[in-house]
C-alpha cells in the first residue's frame, strides 16, 4: 500500500499531466478518499495541491476578497464533502472539482451577503465530522413561527396590486423609487404616485402596534444583520444630538422644519439617497432627528424584509449550473428580472465559471522550448544565493540556490523570468519541479514572474515554466552540489 507521501507526490504529478491532456487521476482521487476517512496528512496534501486552483476560480469575480472566500470554501468543503461518497467512486477528478467549484461559488455569495461560516478554531479532523452549518432545530422553529406571524400581519397591512408591488420592490428588493417608476411606467401615472405609496407604507409599517410588539418580543432571539442594505447608523450617531428624545426636541429650533419627505429620510437611512439629499439632511438637525427616529423604529423590520424573498446562495448556484427543474428555473428567471442584487450575484458566479472553464479548456502546451545556460548577467534586482542564468527565445530566466536556514540539509530555489528588455514577465502561470530520481513533482503558482521552492533535498531537478502558449524547460539544475 502506498504511503500518504507517495500518494501526494503521485497526485502532484497527475496534476501536471492533467494540464497536458492526461485526464485520469487515480492518485488524486485516492488522496481525497484518505482525507474523507480522516487522514490529516491527506487533507494537508489536498490543501497544498488544490487551493491555488480554487484561488483562480474565486479571483474570477471582484466583489469578495479571495482569501476570505477561500477559507470559507475550504471549511464548507471539509464539513460537507466526506458525506458525498459518490465523489470518489471513480478515478476521474471531474466530480470532485465540480464540488470544489460549488463550494467556492456558494462561499463567495455567502460572504457577499454578509454571512460567514465560523470555524470556531476547530481542528480539521473535527471539522470533517461536523454537520453542514445550520441553525439548531429550536432556533429554526422559532424563526419560522416569527416569519409566519410577520407575513400574516403584512398581508393585513398591505393592499394587493400597486401597494404589494411597491412593497416588494422597495422594501424587499431595495430598488430606488425612481427606478421603480422607470421600470413600471405602464402602472403608475408619475414618480409622485410611487413616492406617495412608499410614504404611506412607511408610516403604516413603523407605527403598527402589532409589528412593534412582534419585533420587541423577538429581541430575545437575536436580530439578523442588515447585510449590504445597512442602515447608516454610524453617520447618524456622529450627527445626532446628545441626550434623550425629549432633550433632543428641545435642542432643535422648533421654527425649523425638515424639508425632506419620509421617502427621502428612508433613502437616507438605507444608504440609497443621492449626494445632495445626504448633504441636505446632514445640515439640518431637524432632519437628522427624524432620520434617527425612523432608524430606531424600523431598523429590525427593514433588516428582516430585505431580500427575504430572494433565493438562497445554493439556489443561485444551482440555477447557474442549470440544475433546477423547469418550474424552479422559471420562478428563478422571473425573480432575476426584477432583483438587481440577485442579478449581480448571478454575474459573480458566472465570472467564476468562466475562470474555471478557461483553466479547464486552456490548451495543453503548444510547444516546448529548452532554456540554455548562459554566463551570469547582472539583474535589476539580484537574487540571493548561487546564481544561474538561462535564455530561451525572448525569455530570460534567473535562478538562485541557497541553503534553507531552517534545515542544513535542505535548499531553496528562487527564480525570476524576464523579457528581453529586462522587465518581469507577468504571463508566467505555473512552475513545476521534478526530481527524476524520486519521481517527485512539486507544482507552484508564479507571482509577477517570480517563484520560490523551499525545503528541497539535494539532487538533480528538472524545472518547467508554463505560459499559456509554451513550456520553458530547464533540463537539469543541481541542488546542493556547491562545494
Amino acid at each position: 500500500m502506498q504511503t500518504i507521501q507517495d500518494v501526494i507526490e503521485c497526485c502532484q504529478q497527475e496534476r501536471g499531466q492533467y494540464r497536458r491532456g492526461i485526464k485520469p487521476s487515480p492518485c488524486c482521487v485516492e488522496l481525497f478518499r484518505r482525507a474523507f476517512d480522516g487522514n490529516q496528512d491527506a487533507w494537508a496534501g489536498i490543501e497544498r495541491i488544490f487551493k491555488p486552483l480554487m484561488s483562480k476560480w474565486i479571483a474570477g469575480q471582484n466583489k469578495v476578497d479571495v482569501d476570505d472566500a477561500l477559507q470559507d470554501a475550504w471549511i464548507s468543503f471539509f464539513r460537507a464533502a466526506p458525506r458525498q461518497p459518490s465523489l470518489v467512486e471513480t478515478d476521474q477528478l471531474g466530480s470532485l472539482l465540480k464540488y470544489l467549484q460549488r463550494c467556492a461559488k456558494t462561499s463567495v455569495l455567502r460572504l457577499h451577503r454578509g454571512k460567514k461560516i465560523n470555524p470556531d478554531d476547530i481542528p480539521v479532523d473535527e471539522q470533517v465530522n461536523l454537520p453542514v452549518h445550520l441553525p439548531d432545530n429550536e432556533t429554526t422553529i422559532i424563526q419560522n413561527e416569527f416569519q409566519e406571524t410577520l407575513q400574516e400581519r403584512l398581508d393585513t397591512l398591505i393592499q394587493p396590486g400597486k401597494e404589494a408591488l411597491v412593497f416588494e420592490l422597495r422594501f424587499e428588493l431595495g430598488i430606488k423609487t425612481q427606478q421603480i417608476f422607470d421600470e413600471n411606467q405602464d402602472l403608475f401615472e408619475d414618480y409622485k404616485e410611487v413616492a406617495a405609496i412608499i410614504q404611506r407604507l412607511t408610516r403604516r409599517l413603523r407605527k403598527d402596534p402589532d409589528l412593534v410588539e412582534l419585533f420587541h418580543s423577538r429581541q430575545n432571539i437575536g436580530e439578523m444583520g442588515l447585510l449590504q442594505y445597512s442602515l447608516d447608523s454610524s453617520r447618524l450617531d456622529e450627527n445626532s444630538l446628545e441626550g434623550s428624545v425629549a432633550q433632543k426636541k428641545e435642542q432643535i429650533n422648533m421654527d425649523e422644519e425638515c424639508v425632506y419627505s419620509e421617502v427621502d429620510i428612508l433613502d437616507y437611512i438605507t444608504n440609497m439617497a443621492s449626494l445632495d439629499v445626504v448633504v441636505g439632511i446632514e445640515k439640518s438637525p431637524a432632519c437628522l432627528f427624524l432620520a434617527n427616529e425612523m432608524r430606531n423604529e424600523m431598523e429590525s423590520l427593514l433588516a428582516e424584509l430585505y431580500r427575504r424573498s430572494c433565493p438562497s446562495e445554493e439556489e443561485i448556484v444551482s440555477y447557474q449550473l442549470k440544475e433546477l427543474s423547469s418550474p424552479e428555473s422559471l420562478v428563478m428567471a422571473n425573480h432575476l428580472k426584477k432583483c438587481p442584487a440577485c442579478q449581480e450575484e448571478l454575474r459573480m458566479v458566472q465570472a467564476m465559471e468562466r475562470a474555471a472553464e478557461e483553466d479547464e479548456n486552456r490548451p495543453s502546451v503548444l510547444r516546448r522550448i529548452v532554456a540554455v545556460l548562459q554566463p551570469v548577467q547582472a539583474l535589476p534586482q539580484p537574487l540571493r544565493g548561487k546564481p544561474l542564468y538561462y535564455v530561451a527565445e525572448q525569455f530570460h530566466i534567473s535562478l538562485a540556490i541557497h541553503r534553507d536556514v531552517s534545515h542544513v540539509h535542505r535548499w531553496r530555489l528562487h527564480g525570476q523570468v524576464r523579457t528581453a528588455d529586462r522587465k518581469k514577465f507577468d504571463g508566467l502561470e505555473e512552475v513545476t519541479l521534478l526530481n527524476p530520481d524520486s519521481a517527485a513533482t512539486e507544482i507552484i503558482e508564479a507571482t509577477n514572474g517570480s517563484f520560490l521552492f523551499t525545503d528541497l533535498p539535494r539532487g538533480q531537478y528538472q524545472v518547467s515554466l508554463y505560459t499559456p502558449q509554451v513550456e520553458i524547460r530547464i533540463p537539469a539544475v543541481g541542488i546542493g552540489d556547491e562545494r
